[in-house]
């Protein structure tokens, strides 16, 4: 049952990868390459069209609901061509993102965005993007059933051509020889996250605009442009979509102030204390 609208279903999910990279960190004046083992990739997929929608790379096995809501984001916000420095690589005509290539398609509204049980899913303020903000339907789906989402599962197929478990991360002992050795563990990685982050910027990319068999021969690309100009697809008012900035969060908190200890007034937001100076 394939729903065929653009935007009528869309389904989240991450993957974490297991590899070998680093990332520079800038420390008095000097990079520093910072070993990385884990990172996260959370993808958006639309499923009538097949195009990716957005994704967020967390620098994290374990991604939070700010990770989720930032691969939300990226579908809000317009997608422009990363500035490559990796020698060979290079985007392919016509390859993107529609939110990039397509102004239009940021303002569409969501119908039902699928995602599992993961902690970060359920988060409170991840509920309400989709619910308050969006106004789409929220489908955490059964428990364990993954098959349910299994469109966003076949994109992960898609990025992992850009990284794979090498054998160095593997191992169950000191004693194993696929086990990395302690002169190379000294060592920074080879692969840098920038590198890491352009290829799975150009992968994606390319899927979009690539022609596909189960979609009669044309792209995902070519199905949002054409539902983009013959469909009736509901968008959001000029008025609303100024209230989709999911990143942006207000809370109502109470001012607290103990006079007999004669401090400042503060309030507390996001487990953090504020004060002010009236």
């Amino acid at each position: 049952d394939m729903k065929c609208a653009f935007m009528e279903e869309v389904q989240f999910d991450e993957q974490k990868y297991d590899l070998s990279s680093s990332a520079h960190i800038e420390l008095d004046g000097l990079l520093e390459p910072i070993p990385l083992s884990r990172v996260s990739i959370v993808l958006a997929r639309d499923i009538g069209t097949s195009v990716i929608l957005g994704y967020y790379l967390a620098l994290t096995a374990h991604p939070s609901r700010d990770d989720i809501l930032n691969c939300h984001r990226s579908i809000r916000q317009e997608w422009k061509p990363m500035d490559l420095k990796t020698p060979g690589l290079e985007y392919p005509p016509e390859a993107g993102f529609p939110s990039g290539l397509y102004p239009e398609s940021r303002d569409i509204c969501f119908g039902e965005i699928k995602l599992d049980n993961a902690l970060c899913h359920i988060a409170r303020e991840v509920r309400k993007s989709i619910t308050s903000k969006e106004f789409a339907t929220f489908n955490l789906g059964v428990p364990r059933a993954p098959r349910s989402r299994n469109w966003v599962e076949h994109a992960f197929k898609i990025a992992n051509q850009s990284s794979h478990r090498f054998a160095s991360t593997t191992g169950s002992s000191v004693l194993d020889p696929k086990r990395k050795s302690l002169k190379n563990s000294k060592k920074p990685p080879l692969v840098s996250l920038r590198t890491l982050e352009e290829c799975l910027d150009v992968a994606l990319a390319s899927y979009n605009a690539k022609p596909q068999g189960h979609l009669g021969g044309n792209s995902p690309l070519d199905l949002v442009r054409f539902q983009l100009r013959t469909a009736f697809l509901p968008v959001h008012s000029n008025f609303h979509h100024e209230n989709l900035m999911n990143t942006q969060q207000s809370d109502n908190v109470t001012v607290r102030w103990d006079k007999w200890g004669k401090t400042t007034p503060h309030v507390n937001f996001f487990k953090v204390k504020y004060k002010g100076a009236a």
